[in-house]
């Protein structure tokens, strides 16, 4: 939605605007609703309505302006035949902030009833929330697609201040679990420190609304990653996509555990495909798809899926590692040590690439010698069991690879929920004390 207020300031207020109607909307049972993260990139384009909907496949488009002064907060809509170009319907909606939720909500069913979809047995009426609440939910919320330590500090920050004005806000909570669990998956908290908080926050927004899918999604990724129960985390994914079938982050993360977690691989891409039908364009979803390829035993197919990324995202913070993966674990050494020097350069870790450049190109020596600056940073600051497993694997040091492993198992590494298929464990394989490894991890057969 335009930010009508001149303020720009208020981006961060527009942005959660437009992305609470797109989830409201996929909610309602509308078929196939393009996620925020493909949508803003037409933020500000002057690209014709028509060619904006051949390249999402879309079907009709909705447009928007909110203007917020103080308290009160108005919202302008229209929905639009894209090849026509005819307007199907417009209207205004005026509200107190403290009942945006009930705003968008009816806005998302307007809208919903326009384009003659059915709506969902699931649909809510949210409760009036506190306007200073509210404010400061989306004021964390802008910070939602930064998973860097800054802005995942600042996203908890302004979300436990929602919580404080309105300690009965289910989304404020669900999204502090998902803060806590995005700092694990991420590896800047110690598992053990944040799975406590992320699962009782996560608890306490389903107490407060059952049928919340965000909340559902938070405690999926709790026991996914950090608890490894591998059955309440399918259920709690699949619960979150019957409430709320077009989040392409709930596809997503369903989708890491039935592969990469649990190998059944004909469902992941069922579950991936989806994932990216709904939102094509944000470069994480793609990215993931290309490494998880890897998982599948489809080198090739992965490095191809990456360098895609790579031509059309060079900024990308991880495709350099997903690089480094793919070329390690088909033994192009050469090219492996190429990739995770970038990689280490792009995440600013002078310390490592000093030693991967100073190793003379032989990648095993720099695999080793930088496990070893990693083993000494863990005894200053968290550093990730497996991050360091995986560098004395590729090093060719197997017995310290595996006591990193049952590090990582007692400290519930979230690294460890791929242990049975990653390819970068190959070369421990067969190891009894691996395979016990796997066998505690208690995985399906």
């Amino acid at each position: 939605m335009q930010n009508l207020s001149g303020d720009p300031s208020q981006e961060y207020f527009a942005d959660g605007m437009t992305d609470a109607l797109i989830t409201d909307l996929g909610r309602l049972g509308v078929d196939r609703v393009i996620a925020r993260g493909s949508m803003m990139q037409y933020k500000g384009t002057k690209k014709p309505l028509t060619e904006i909907a051949r390249e999402l496949n879309a079907d009709a488009l909705v447009s928007g302006a909110v203007l917020r002064e103080g308290n009160r907060v108005r919202v302008t809509a229209e929905l639009i035949d894209p090849k026509s170009q005819m307007q199907l319907w417009s209207d205004r909606y005026e509200a107190d902030l403290r009942n945006i939720l009930v705003l968008q909500s009816d806005l998302a069913s307007t809208i919903a009833s326009k384009i003659k979809r059915k709506l969902s047995r699931h649909e809510r009426t949210p409760r009036p929330v506190s306007s200073e609440a509210f404010d400061a939910y989306m004021k964390g919320m802008s910070h939602r697609f930064k998973p860097n330590p800054k802005d995942l500090g600042l996203r908890m920050q302004y979300l436990q201040l929602a919580v404080q004005k309105d300690p009965d806000f289910a989304l404020a909570h669900a999204a502090i679990a998902g803060t806590w669990a995005a700092r694990i998956v991420n590896q800047f908290s110690p598992p053990r420190e944040a799975v406590g908080p992320a699962k009782a926050e996560a608890l306490r927004a389903l107490e407060l609304e059952p049928d919340l899918a965000e909340a559902h999604l938070a405690l999926a990724v709790v026991k996914h990653y950090m608890e490894w129960d591998w059955k309440g985390a399918e259920a709690e994914y699949r619960r979150a996509i019957e409430l709320d079938p077009n989040s392409p982050d709930i596809r997503f993360h369903y989708a890491t555990l039935l592969g990469p977690s649990l190998g059944r691989f004909d469902e992941w891409k069922v579950q991936m495909d989806r994932c990216l039908e709904l939102d094509p364009l944000t470069v994480a979803y793609r990215y993931y798809r290309g490494r998880h390829l890897m998982t599948l035993h489809k080198p090739e197919e992965s490095i191809a899926a990456l360098k895609k990324v790579l031509q059309e995202s060079p900024d990308y913070e991880q495709i350099h590692d997903g690089l480094w993966y793919a070329y390690e674990s088909t033994r192009q050494y050469d090219q492996a040590l190429v990739e995770a020097e970038k990689s280490f350069a792009r995440k600013g870790d002078t310390e490592v690439l000093e030693t991967l450049r100073g190793s003379g190109g032989d990648y095993q020596l720099a695999m080793r010698r930088a496990a070893e600056v990693l083993e000494r940073r863990s005894l200053k600051k968290y550093t990730s069991a497996t991050a360091i497993a995986r560098m004395y694997a590729y090093g060719g040091e197997r017995d310290k690879a595996i006591a990193w492993l049952q590090r990582a198992y007692e400290t519930r590494d979230q690294g460890m929920a791929t242990l049975k298929y990653a390819p970068m464990w190959d070369s421990l394989r067969g190891d009894p004390r691996f395979e016990d490894l796997v066998r505690r991890m208690k995985f399906p057969a």
